[in-house]
């Protein structure tokens, strides 16, 4: 049997308490013995010599209870020393085993992360596919525009997500920067999906407006050099005609 459950069975505590609790209870116990003690036995020295003067066998006694109270308290002293010494060990183990507790049960918090992993990569795959699929769509649209100076002009517009997009270069066959422009585009389309679906719109209307452009020009043509001035039946002067010359 060990020193708590000796002192477990002397003081009668149950197993409900930690061995810490115990020792700090017995610690506390001895202490107060050699509180007493030490209050007592300055007293009978003092008054030993009295008892010596009123009866030398009663001073003979009076030494020796001061003898045995001087060695119970010698021997109080080393017990509270070994108490104080098991209860930083019971602390020290009672706080490792309150960390393997806590490990423990986070190790099972970690385990419940892995089917989660599966199911996040489950609803990954689609959305990626669903981005490839945009992606690929989008670059045949900007594939498509006949005057590219209408995408340098309207370059925030036609791009999916920010003006440099396209211009990093997305490839349907897997170039370097695609998986990147997939992640950017899932991420915007759930920061803010309005903002592509504005964007989509504002492309079909950049179209358009240089269709309605291109019409308005077919059926209004302007001389692309100002006119020239009436021709005249006068000879032109020799300073005007050297001029046209040189």
């Amino acid at each position: 049997m060990g020193i708590a459950q000796q002192i477990r069975a002397m003081l009668g505590i149950g197993s409900e308490l930690p061995d810490s609790a115990v020792f700090t209870q017995a610690l506390g116990d001895k202490l107060q013995e050699v509180n007493r003690l030490d209050a007592d036995i300055p007293a009978r020295e003092q008054r030993l010599p009295l008892d010596v003067i009123q009866d030398a066998d009663g001073g003979d006694a009076a030494s020796r209870e001061l003898a045995d109270l001087k060695s119970k308290r010698e021997r109080l002293a080393a017990t509270c020393d070994l108490l104080r010494r098991e209860l930083a060990t019971a602390r020290e183990r009672e706080a490792d085993a309150q960390k393997i507790f806590e490990f423990e049960a986070a190790a099972e918090k970690a385990r419940a992360c892995a089917p989660l992993v599966k199911d996040l990569v489950k609803a990954i795959v689609p959305a990626a596919e669903a981005a490839r699929a945009l992606l690929d769509a989008h670059a045949k649209y900007v594939g498509a525009i006949p005057d590219s100076t209408i995408y340098e002009r309207h370059g925030r517009w036609v791009s999916l997500l920010r003006p440099s997009a396209y211009l990093c270069g997305y490839s349907s066959t897997g170039g370097a920067r695609d998986g990147d422009l997939v992640r950017e585009l899932i991420v915007s389309a759930l920061e803010n999906p309005h903002t592509i679906e504005d964007r989509i719109a504002r492309s079909v209307e950049i179209c358009m407006e240089n269709v309605a452009e291109i019409r308005a020009g077919a059926q209004n043509p302007q001389e692309d050099e100002a006119a020239s001035p009436a021709a005249s039946n006068e000879e032109p002067k020799r300073g005007e005609a050297a001029s046209k010359i040189f």
